[in-house]
């Protein structure tokens, strides 16, 4: 009734399937007395008032759903009466400051906190100005995206079987002059439907029940509609994480990491490492208890791997996340190039260790360690999951390529692996009793990172069965994360 028509799950072992943070309608609609209270004649005003009452309460509906109030909203140029579509540039009507502790880009005081940014998405008369649209929104924050008001999801049922592909001319619908809109689940049916070519002709637009006829752009400018519905949930939950407790951060902080998530766009990037680089989107999925990508564990890992480097002379060397898939095309050359590629990039010549994240499942991730002094092959993960059959061999596999690469380094000389029959386990801190303090069960990525980090800086003899961090205070350790790598962006 109050939340998506789709939601999304996620399995863990101990707590089973659950629904996903950003899908929780809990997280959408909160009441909270005090801020009823206070918006009392606000809301009064708008129904004694019935030429203007369906723009006002469509502009108050965000303080209805809104759990909390910050004190340095971002201001912006969306005027929640105007009925144009914001300029691409919005400009803030306050004064900037930076925050003391960390070089970040300056938080931006709103002299109008309370006030939503509403797009009138019924203003547009024609579908000419609708690339203008998608374009002003690149421009946003996060946010700015968040306080967007979009059209309801209908309450007609709409399904897949209603989607029907047009192809020749047709009387294109505009999604800016819906009052309603289709569910998540029939979007992505109809992205489908415009990829799919019948005798070689590929569709010209999607009609979807009694919507209307869409084109391409219009089935993007939908699309958008479910994404920054998602991202309005996502922003209130981070507002309640960021909120509860401070963690033992200082108040600048926190105002540094409000700074990232909120008040720039979500695909700017912050910080790089080679040619991996992670944005704001991606630095977002550290909140809670978010499912990590790629490229934040590629990017976290080599930043603490270049430290390590200097400051304790570590000799590691780290292959990406997309090394099996890499491994997965068979041919040789393509998989020594990849490998010489990262040698190239390493910043060392001899090794003592290799580290290797390792995707499990597609849900969960574990860390493969191979001690090149011990002459060992470790890996352990948090839910203490058996990999793969094909893990041992694969690990084989690499070490025969670097000893090919590297005729004559030490390190690869032995050929030890070829006696080693089984994965050794290195003492992972466990994710089973998470529960506890109801951190950690979705942090294996986190996990793969901080013990990474413990083995760039302890060695492998300082860091096996040696951890001084458990996933049941997850919610710290990713807020210390999360500055690590504000502090690493501004050096």
């Amino acid at each position: 009734m109050y939340g998506k028509d789709s939601l999304k799950y996620l399995y863990s072992k101990d707590k089973e399937t659950t629904v996903q943070e950003s899908d929780d309608p809990r997280c959408l609609f909160q009441y909270d007395h005090d801020v009823w209270e206070a918006n009392y004649d606000t809301y009064i005003t708008a129904i004694d008032e019935p030429d203007d009452s369906p723009k006002i309460a469509k502009s108050l509906k965000p303080h209805l759903d809104k759990v909390s109030h910050l004190s340095d909203e971002v201001s912006s140029s969306l005027d929640p009466k105007s009925c144009k579509i914001p300029p691409a540039n919005p400009v803030s009507n306050g004064k900037s400051q930076s925050v003391d502790c960390l070089k970040v880009l300056p938080v931006v005081e709103s002299s109008s906190a309370s006030s939503p940014h509403v797009i009138d998405l019924a203003s547009t008369e024609s579908t000419a100005s609708n690339p203008a649209w998608l374009t002003t929104l690149s421009s946003l924050t996060r946010k700015q995206l968040g306080t967007i008001d979009v059209p309801k999801v209908t309450a007609t049922p709409i399904h897949s079987s209603d989607i029907t592909r047009v192809f020749g001319a047709y009387s294109e619908k505009d999604p800016l002059s819906l009052n309603e809109r289709p569910p998540e689940q029939v979007v992505s049916d109809a992205e489908k439907a415009l990829r799919m070519k019948q005798n070689n002709l590929k569709p010209t637009g999607v009609q979807i029940g009694n919507l209307g006829t869409f084109s391409t752009n219009g089935i993007s400018i939908l699309r958008k509609f479910c994404d920054i519905s998602s991202l309005r949930a996502s922003i209130r939950s981070e507002e309640r994480w960021l909120m509860a407790t401070t963690d033992g951060l200082t108040a600048n902080e926190v105002r540094s990491i409000e700074q990232v998530l909120w008040h720039q766009r979500i695909g700017e990037t912050m910080l790089r490492a080679g040619q991996k680089s992670v944005d704001v989107g991606s630095f977002s999925t550290l909140v809670g208890e978010r499912y990590l990508d790629n490229f934040v564990i590629d990017v976290a890992i080599l930043h603490y791997l270049w430290d390590g480097q200097k400051q304790v002379g570590t000799k590691a060397l780290y292959l990406p996340c997309e090394t099996h898939t890499w491994l997965k095309n068979k041919d040789e050359l393509f998989i020594k190039q990849k490998f010489q590629g990262v040698l190239g990039t390493s910043r060392g010549s001899e090794f003592d260790l290799i580290l290797l994240p390792l995707h499990m499942n597609e849900i969960h991730w574990g860390l493969i360690v191979i001690d090149l002094l011990g002459r060992k092959l470790l890996f352990d993960d948090g839910f203490k999951l058996q990999p793969a059959g094909s893990v041992l061999p694969t690990i084989k596999y690499i070490l025969d390529v670097f000893q090919q690469l590297m005729l004559g380094a030490p390190c690869f000389n032995s050929f030890f692996w070829s006696s080693i029959n089984v994965l050794e386990r290195f003492g992972m801190p466990s994710q089973h009793n998470c529960d506890m303090t109801g951190q950690g069960n979705g942090s294996c990525g986190v996990g793969v990172i901080l013990a990474a980090r413990d083995f760039i800086f302890k060695g492998v003899n300082g860091t096996v069965n040696q951890f001084g961090w458990q996933y049941t205070e997850m919610r710290h350790l990713r807020k210390k994360l999360m500055i690590q790598i504000i502090k690493w962006a501004s050096e």
